[in-house]
């Protein structure tokens, strides 16, 4: 099954599996459901070369295109200058950063390998806040805020709905294909409400990497200058809690050196109202060392306690409430199609 490739395309082919094969049922599903019904193995063999020779330009195509390590080192960078400026915690040694590829949209962790530590971030987190962000971010904007934007006409609320709908169907069914839409002429790589979701992910992880370095004494930050005392009884008690809290406190600390808009800070909150939001279709599994999203969502939002952003989640209710009938029957297209194709696709190429 993996002619050609590399030990590291492999483990590559890895993360992108779930897109490729998603792609490959789109686009040749006929073929494949003729091969289901005939079961003829000379047909199979003759489509497997097909679904070889188009798995490598899909795999091709996805493992280049948007890899976002730039994005990672600034983001980086910018971390250590808020810490190092306002004396925040000890720096940690010979700490690497590393892109993965693969689109698992909400998939980074601190990792320790040989001495040295590494914060690594998937590239589905980078990709899907930024389709996020430019599709109901730019409604949020719009409908709140009242910015004027250009083009008015091609980008109209349908428009941004439909795009929204690809982008949280992405995450729904782990499918970064869904959500190919990119639009920089309108909002930039540094907008505050997409910069602050990747600060907080990449913040988060490298709490982690802090807690292990104090021996998860989290007194030693201080926490308690930043919240009241529930908020650290819960913050003690789950170190996934303590590195979302300490991840506010680093954004706060950014916000006072740099007065950097209220999207800036909003956005943790804004995150994981959205995820919430699509686990009321999926049910999704949740991760069993991470707190329920609808469960962060409350706690972030206590942390950041500003009022103004019930608003924002507001008209992201009413959002969502247009969008969701469409999104779920796009996660129940996709249930059937992994359940009847994905395995057809494995014994295509199993075939010798």
């Amino acid at each position: 099954m993996y002619e050609k490739m590399n030990p590291l395309e492999i483990k590559y082919y890895c993360f992108l599996k779930n897109d490729i094969y998603m792609l490959l049922v789109h686009h040749t599903k006929i073929l494949l459901f003729f091969y289901k019904i005939s079961k003829n193995r000379k047909y199979g063999i003759l489509l497997r070369k097909l679904l070889l020779f188009y798995r490598e330009l899909l795999f091709n195509k996805l493992n280049v295109k948007d890899v976002y390590d730039e994005i990672l080192n600034s983001i980086y960078i910018k971390l250590m200058n808020i810490i190092k400026s306002n004396n925040l915690c000890i720096l940690i040694k010979n700490l690497k950063t590393r892109n993965i590829r693969g689109f698992d949209f909400f998939n980074a962790s601190a990792l320790f390998k040989n001495g040295e530590s590494f914060l690594a971030v998937n590239t589905g987190v980078f990709f899907l806040s930024h389709t996020l962000v430019k599709s109901i971010g730019i409604l949020l904007m719009k409908n709140i805020s009242g910015e004027k934007l250009p083009f008015p006409i091609i980008f109209s609320d349908k428009f941004l709905m439909k795009e929204f709908i690809k982008t949280t169907s992405a995450i729904i069914c782990e499918n970064h294909s869904k959500a190919r839409y990119k639009m920089g002429i309108i909002i930039n790589d540094d907008h505050p409400l997409l910069f602050g979701i990747e600060l907080f992910c990449v913040a988060h992880e490298y709490s982690h990497l802090l807690f292990k370095n104090i021996n998860n004494d989290y007194s030693l930050l201080n926490m308690d200058k930043y919240y009241n005392s529930n908020l650290i009884g819960l913050i003690y008690s789950n170190e996934e809690i303590a590195a979302d809290a300490f991840a506010i406190i680093i954004m706060r600390h950014y916000i006072e050196f740099d007065d950097y808009m209220d999207w800036f800070l909003y956005s943790p909150q804004f995150l994981f109202k959205i995820l919430s939001n699509c686990d009321e279709i999926t049910l999704y599994p949740q991760s069993k060392t991470h707190p329920l999203d609808i469960d962060r969502y409350n706690y972030i939002k206590e942390m950041i306690n500003i009022n103004k952003y019930n608003i924002y989640d507001n008209e992201i209710n009413i959002i969502w409430k247009k969008c969701k009938k469409r999104v779920n029957n796009i996660f129940k297209k996709y249930k059937n199609n992994n359940k009847i194709y994905f395995p057809i696709l494995e014994e295509i190429f199993n075939l010798i």
